[in-house]
This record gives structure tokens, sequence and C-alpha cells, in this order.
């Protein structure tokens, strides 16, 4: 559902934004994109996106999959790593004196196959790194070191 930028501001400044995280380790090392929007543009972080009103878990997980990096998913497998409360000074819409706040469910999911990764128009591109590439680079969002830290 997309929603009007005046009521989707509302939102933003009223309530928290539900929404998954996704640390997507593909042979040995973990995926992240470099973001083109606000919050946390310019900096890489793991895929993800907001939960859709009525939208079922595990389809969230496709729809984000599928917009963000091109792949489908059929017998899809995750692990929880945690619940996290993510709060940002700035906000999408780059409305002044209005700050983000996600509620985010953050999971894994480990890939073994061979796969295509395409960005999506969020990020400017994407990267494969080690945990201990990620955990020692400055561009890597503090946010994404957290799931590292407790997966």
């Amino acid at each position: 559902m997309i929603l009007k930028k005046n009521i989707f501001q509302t939102i933003i400044d009223k309530t928290p934004l539900c929404s998954i995280d996704m640390l997507i380790k593909i042979n040995h090392k973990y995926l992240f994109g470099l973001r083109v929007n606000k919050p946390a543009r310019n900096f890489y972080f793991v895929p993800g996106g907001r939960i859709l009103k009525n939208e079922k878990y595990n389809t969230t997980i496709k729809r984000v999959l599928k917009r963000e990096l091109g792949l489908r998913i059929k017998n899809l497998k995750y692990k929880i790593i945690g619940v996290f409360d993510h709060i940002y000074t700035n906000n999408f819409l780059n409305v002044k004196k209005i700050n983000t706040h996600y509620f985010v469910c953050a999971i894994k999911i480990e890939l073994n196959e061979k796969i295509k990764l395409t960005p999506d128009s969020q990020h400017k591109k994407l990267i494969l790194l080690t945990k201990s590439q990620a955990l020692n680079n400055k561009k890597i969002h503090k946010f994404c070191k957290i799931y590292l830290r407790n997966e």
C-alpha cells in the first residue's frame, strides 16, 4: 500500500514503524547495501523494510528480498536475531524536527548457492564482507554491527 506523503509524514512523526532487517550470509560473507535514502544514507546497511498493514511476516521477507535484491526464495529459512529499537534524528521525507523510530525484528538468512545480486534504487551498490571486515568498517552502520554481534 502506497501512502500519501502527508499521511506517511504523520505516521513517522507520531508512531514507530514496524520493520524487518535481514542479515544475509552468503558463502561465509555478509551482504550490505550502500544506502541512498535517509535515514542511514551513505552507510552500508542490511536489506530490510517496513511491514505493511495486514502483511504476514514471511510475505514481508519475500517482498523485501525480491524488491531490494531481485531474489525469489521458495523455502525460506531464517533465525531471529532479536528485536531492536532504531531511532534516527532524521526521516525519509527530509522534514525538519521529525525523527524516525523503527521497531525492528532482525533475522539471519544463510544462502549457500551462487546468486546474482541486483541492487534496487535505494542502494548505490552491494558488497559482501566477512564478519571481521564488517565489524571493522566505519561505513557499516552501527545497528548492523549489533546484528553481527548478536547473530
